[in-house]
């Protein structure tokens, strides 16, 4: 390949990077997800996507054991206090040999504002406090990265799809703050 024919394929390439740097950069924040399962679930589009909501939005459960049960363990029962506010879910799903990477950010820093996901099987909506297992569950009641505040969760599917179950909830008395949620779908 000549000289002119190299550095016009790289040019090529150094544009398209460029382009697909800006959009993702321009990503789109939507004020509240669209579709709502219930009153209690709100049934997230695939793929990538930012969002804001609120605690207001959800309420508080009447019943905490379901997360340390052994067949959930997504927190341990002297963590519960950082869930005893009001609960906000999402659902999502996603592909077989997928992950996902859940962000939470807090809108007012001081909000203890947690975060908890967990895998079932493709198409259930199961919500807490009426879920007696999972395929696996995170929870990041603290920040997971103490300079930003931002909280982080991380599930994959490997052989099969999954339906992820998204939970927002406030530590004991927060039943209202902001919060946006970023997630990423990669294949």
């Amino acid at each position: 390949m000549k000289k002119s024919g190299l550095f016009s394929l790289l040019l090529v390439v150094i544009i398209a990077f460029t382009a697909c740097k800006k959009k993702e950069e321009e990503e789109e924040v939507i004020e509240e997800p669209i579709s709502n399962v219930g009153s209690k679930l709100t049934e997230l589009p695939d793929g990538d996507q930012t969002f804001k909501g609120n605690l207001s939005n959800g309420e508080k459960l009447s019943d905490l054991s379901w997360a340390w049960n052994s067949s959930m363990a997504c927190f341990v029962e002297p963590g519960k206090s950082w869930f005893e506010g009001n609960h906000v879910f999402y659902q999502i799903d996603i592909p077989k040999q997928t992950t996902i990477d859940i962000f939470l950010n807090a809108t007012n820093s001081s909000d203890d504002i947690a975060i908890y996901a967990y895998s079932k099987g493709a198409g259930d909506k199961t919500i807490p406090p009426n879920i007696s297992s999972c395929v696996s569950c995170e929870a990041a009641p603290s920040n997971s990265y103490a300079i930003t505040g931002e909280k982080h969760l991380y599930l994959n599917a490997t052989t099969n799809p999954y339906s992820i179950i998204i939970g927002v909830a406030g530590a004991t008395g927060l039943t209202s703050g902001e919060y946006t949620i970023s997630i990423d779908v990669e294949s």
